[in-house]
């Protein structure tokens, strides 16, 4: 297990909506790109997280992304349909609440919902 010095997301977007302070575009990119590595890598081994926002990515002391709280994902079984709805609300894809679902649709619409959340960091709302 890593350390992550320097907390998680959620955290990190509200410091710099409280400071009204932007972070820099690369910076941005660059996480995006290790989250989408950190996706890549658990459905390669068939793991789907369920529970992907802000709060569950951390940044390590490089600045680094990390994806972590893996308490409620799911191993599968090739393209077997999930049904059950897990994980937090606000940051579930639309595809679980429908029949049923496959890992890479629903963590593909998660991860779009992050990029959401990653942009209050270049575009605070506040400012």
């Amino acid at each position: 297990m890593e350390l992550c010095e320097r907390g998680d997301l959620a955290g990190r977007v509200k410091k710099c909506q409280k400071m009204r302070r932007r972070v820099d575009e690369r910076t941005i990119w660059a996480n995006l790109v290790e989250m989408a590595e950190g996706l890549v890598h658990l459905h390669s081994k068939n793991i789907s997280h369920r529970d992907l926002k802000p709060a569950n990515v951390f940044l390590a002391a490089d600045g680094t992304a990390k994806l972590g709280d893996l308490n409620v994902s799911k191993l599968t079984k090739g393209d077997d349909l999930m049904q059950t709805k897990i994980g937090t609300p606000y940051y579930m894809a639309p595809e679980v609440w429908t029949k049923g679902f496959q890992f890479t649709n629903a963590s593909f619409s998660r991860a779009l919902l992050l990029a959401i959340s990653i942009s209050y960091l270049a575009y605070p709302s506040q400012l």
